[in-house]
């Protein structure tokens, strides 16, 4: 099967009209992902909210795909994080930014008798991870002035639900 590259699209637009003291006017808001599959190996398959691969293979063959997640916030799209075959490697911007708020954000400093320290470390180690996946990197006021997230799930969900006076609208894995 010819490779090819594919895209599955997740467009959100409101516009509300505002009317607060003696302003007044009409608030607008664009946010987009995309996930570009590149490189595929076989055709992606779309159903049921999930992407999926027939994959078939002759002994010590390999199968691959890239997946490029493209953000759009307004008119601007922000560059990707990772390149393909380097999702998670440690080398990216971001990685940096995670390593450096993980040294620095908090240290915890445990004896290592034979008590229940052990899990105690491990909760407190998981909690700091946690916390690191609540920081708003592109609101960062420099390198070690960190925004996290809060009022989880409702006030920073870009794409979750969308009430009924707002329209959203997707397009479906679609040949590039």
């Amino acid at each position: 099967m010819p490779k090819g590259d594919w895209e599955l699209v997740a467009d959100y637009v409101a516009e509300h009209a505002y009317q607060h003291q003696e302003d007044h006017g009409t608030a607008n808001m664009h946010r987009a992902v995309v996930l570009r599959l590149r490189n595929s190996g076989s055709v992606p398959l779309y159903q049921d909210n999930r992407i999926s691969f027939e994959v078939v293979l002759a002994p010590h063959a390999t199968w691959h795909t890239c997946i490029d997640v493209v953000v759009q916030i307004e008119n601007n799209i922000l560059p990707l994080g990772y390149s393909c075959r380097s999702f998670g490697s440690g080398d990216s911007h971001y990685d940096d930014l995670r390593a450096s708020f993980l040294g620095e954000s908090a240290c915890f400093r445990y004896p290592t008798a034979k008590t229940l320290t052990p899990v105690i470390a491990e909760a407190l180690e998981q909690a700091k991870e946690d916390l690191a996946a609540l920081r708003l990197y592109d609101l960062d006021h420099g390198p070690r002035s960190w925004t996290l997230a809060a009022g989880l799930p409702i006030y920073i969900s870009l794409f979750g639900r969308i009430p009924s006076r707002l329209h959203g609208k997707r397009r479906f894995l679609v040949p590039k």
